[in-house]
């Protein structure tokens, strides 16, 4: 049976949830940080818990307004960690690399810090989202809403992402198979095929005269 609790949150897991604990339950909370006092909806049996956030009783230094508005108005669950600032995200992380270590892999070892990228924001070069048919026929290709396992365009028209200086537009599956679409599937080949071909993750193209 769901319930409503109060708990401070200690720490961030591997997946990005805040993980706090009330009495003895470990309660996971996406969008939480370390430091804060909340009040979560909980449900679980065992010795774990999923809980929803509810209110924030003392919010925590470390966090920030996202800079992705559909990270909150749309429940995107395409990044876990946007609430919180880039210095306080690298040492969440430094803190699960350290408890994989030590907890899980019962060795005694000094995890370096996470060196900081260059780019705080718009690094990524890869993307994977789910696609699901509609009930019209059309197919869609998007992102999970974070606690839920449906795909869903979550009022995205179009989703831009920025690499190396060029803005890729995610667009409905089929629409990439339009002429028109045609220049912008080169440019984001031309943009990472290099650098996937480097990481060994594709095969450079033959040409047809080899």
């Amino acid at each position: 049976m769901a319930q409503m609790v109060s708990l401070e949150i200690e720490s961030i897991a591997a997946g990005g949830d805040g993980v706090g604990r009330n009495n003895g339950l470990v309660v996971f909370v996406p969008r939480t940080a370390p430091g804060e006092l909340v009040t979560a909806r909980i449900s679980g049996r065992g010795t774990f818990a999923r809980g929803a956030l509810r209110t924030i009783a003392r919010p925590s230094d470390e966090r920030i307004e996202p800079v992705c508005a559909h990270y909150t108005q749309d429940r995107c669950g395409g990044c876990q960690l946007q609430h919180m600032s880039y210095l306080a995200q690298l040492r969440s992380k430094q803190k699960i690399i350290r408890d994989a270590v030590e907890r899980i892999g019962k060795r005694k070892v000094n995890v370096s810090e996470v060196r900081p990228s260059e780019m705080e924001w718009r690094y990524r070069v890869k993307l994977t989202m789910a696609i699901r048919k509609q009930s019209s026929g059309e197919w869609i290709a998007g992102l999970h809403p974070f606690g839920a396992v449906d795909v869903d365009q979550i009022g995205i028209g179009a989703v831009e992402i920025l690499v190396h200086n060029h803005i890729v537009v995610v667009a409905p599956v089929e629409d990439l198979a339009l002429p028109e679409r045609q220049p912008l599937v080169d440019d984001l080949l031309a943009v990472l095929s290099p650098r996937m071909q480097a990481a060994g993750q594709i095969r450079p193209r033959r040409r047809q005269d080899e």
